[in-house]
């Protein structure tokens, strides 16, 4: 605390001249996820962090959320890791690390 603030100008696409000016980079962040927050229909707001480190969870809340089951496969599995690289072992992904050795 106790500095002063940096006006910030955002470029995008969205707007009609191209350039919103903002008083800091943190109005910047208040603004962008209220517009996600102050809506006037249900939602789900899920952060990538707690589907990456507690996927089970995550996935069973959202279910439940949205009024549906979490059924097991055919084999009976309720949940299953997928450890290995989702971009496999060849060309420019070789060695790239899965879920268990990231």
């Amino acid at each position: 605390g106790g500095g002063n603030a940096v006006p910030v100008k955002v470029r995008f696409s969205g707007n009609a001249n191209g350039t919103v000016a903002y008083e800091s980079l943190a109005d910047v962040w208040n603004t962008w996820y209220n517009n996600y927050k102050n809506v006037k229909f249900p939602r789900l707001i899920v952060r990538f962090e707690d589907l990456l480190y507690r996927p089970e969870e995550v996935i069973r809340a959202s279910c439940r959320c949205a009024g549906g089951d979490f059924l097991p496969d055919k084999k009976g599995k309720t949940f299953q890791y997928v450890t290995s690289s989702a971009k496999g072992a060849t060309g420019a992904h070789s060695g790239a690390s899965g879920l268990e050795s990231a």
